[in-house]
């Protein structure tokens, strides 16, 4: 099974048992990708925002971050439901 049609199945990983090796595989993953996250975040606030707030000022930086939030919730619809 191909992983698209694992997808439509319900399954990611190819795999419907969260006790075998390609769903615990799949688990696995998640963790890279939160840190990732998390790394992506951490260096944005740190360095990125108050590089911004200075150049454009906090008003304006909040205005960036409020449409970059807007931007993520609205990607949610160009996200496939496999189910």
């Amino acid at each position: 099974m191909d992983q698209q049609q694992a997808h439509r199945n319900g399954r990611f990983f190819a795999a419907s048992d969260a006790g075998s090796a390609a769903y615990q595989e799949g688990a696995s993953r998640v963790d890279v990708l939160f840190a990732t996250d998390n790394g992506v975040a951490a260096v944005s606030a740190l360095v990125l925002i108050p590089f911004l707030a200075r150049r454009v000022g906090s008003a304006r930086t909040h205005i960036v971050g409020l449409a970059c939030g807007a931007a993520g919730f609205a990607s949610i619809f160009l996200v496939p439901n496999y189910r």
